[in-house]
C-alpha cells in the first residue's frame, strides 16, 4: 500500500527496495474524435498534467514522472536517450487551447475519461480531473469499468480519453514506439502519421546502433509533438527484501529464477525466520 511505502521511504527502512520496470503508464486520446482530433487540444491536455505532483503526492511509491514514452533504462544498455517532452506548463496549455478556439474550455464538447476499476487508477483520474479544471477550465467526467470492458471499448475506438499502459516484451525502445504504428492493433488513439511510420521502418532495418538510435529518437519526438498519448510515469516495483537473500537482483521484467537464489546465514541481531 502506498501509505506504507511512503512511511518506509521516510524512515529509511533498510530492507525496502524500489526497482525500475519496463512499463509506462499513460492516457490515450482518440485522434479521430472531437475534441482530440485537434493536435492543439491534445497538447493542452498533456501540458495541463502535473506529473511530478502526481508521482510525489498521489502515488508516493517513487514512480518516475514521464514526459516521453520510452523508459529511461535504455540509455545505460543501448545508448538510447529519449527527447524530453514539454512537461507541466499551465500557460502553454492555456495558450494551446485558446489557439484551438477554446479559451478557458469555451465551446468544447463533453469530454469523458474511462479507466478500469482499481483504487490507484481512480486516484489518478480524479487528480487529472482537478488539473484539467484548474488549468484549462472545463469539466472532465470520469467513468470506471472492469478491465475486459475497457479493453473492448479501446479496441473498438469508442472513447475520447482512456487509461492504459504498456510493458515491454523485450528490452528495446522499439517495443514501445511500434505500439503507435498506423497498422498496430494496439494503436488505440488511431494515430496516423506516415512520417512516423517511415521512421519506424527505417529504424527497424538499420544495422548501425547509433543511427538506429537517431531514427528512434526522431520518431519519439514526433510522437511527443503529435500527442496522441500522454505519458504519466514509468513504473517501479516496491518490495521488502530480507538481507540474507542472495541472487535477487533488480530485473526489469521481474523474472527471478529460483535456481539463482539462496539464503545466507542471518547476521548478528537479525531474525532468521
Amino acid at each position: 500500500p502506498s501509505d506504507k511505502i511512503r512511511g518506509w521511504i521516510g524512515s529509511g527502512r533498510p530492507d525496502l527496495r524500489i526497482d525500475q520496470e519496463m512499463c509506462v503508464y499513460y492516457y490515450v486520446l482518440r485522434t479521430d474524435r472531437p475534441p482530440f482530433d485537434d493536435v492543439r487540444v491534445r497538447q493542452a491536455f498533456s501540458q495541463a498534467i502535473d506529473r511530478a505532483r502526481l508521482a510525489n503526492n498521489i502515488l508516493a511509491s517513487m514512480q518516475v514522472p514521464a514526459t516521453h514514452l520510452v523508459p529511461p533504462m535504455f540509455e545505460a544498455t543501448l545508448g538510447y536517450r529519449s527527447p524530453e517532452g514539454p512537461g507541466h506548463d499551465p500557460a502553454g496549455a492555456q495558450a494551446a487551447l485558446a489557439a484551438a478556439g477554446h479559451p478557458n474550455g469555451a465551446g468544447l464538447p463533453q469530454v469523458e475519461l474511462v479507466f478500469n476499476t482499481f483504487e490507484s487508477h481512480r486516484r489518478i483520474a480524479e487528480f487529472v480531473q482537478r488539473n484539467v479544471k484548474e488549468t484549462l477550465g472545463f469539466e472532465l467526467s470520469v467513468a470506471n469499468m472492469e478491465w475486459k470492458s475497457l479493453l473492448k471499448l479501446v479496441h473498438g475506438g469508442d472513447f475520447q480519453v482512456a487509461r492504459t499502459s504498456w510493458c515491454a516484451d523485450y528490452p528495446d525502445p522499439m517495443t514501445f514506439l511500434t505500439v503507435f504504428d498506423s497498422a498496430s492493433e494496439n494503436n488505440y488513439p488511431a494515430y496516423r502519421n506516415p512520417a512516423f511510420d517511415g521512421l519506424l521502418q527505417r529504424a527497424g532495418a538499420e544495422t548501425d546502433p547509433r543511427q538506429r538510435n537517431v531514427l528512434m529518437c526522431a520518431a519519439e519526438r514526433m510522437l511527443i509533438e503529435d500527442a496522441p498519448v500522454v505519458p504519466f510515469y514509468f513504473y517501479t516495483r516496491a518490495y521488502l527484501l530480507r538481507s540474507q537473500v542472495r541472487g535477487f537482483d533488480p530485473q526489469y521484467k521481474n523474472d527471478h529464477l529460483l535456481k539463482y537464489l539462496w539464503i545466507a546465514p542471518a547476521a548478528a541481531g537479525e531474525g532468521g525466520d
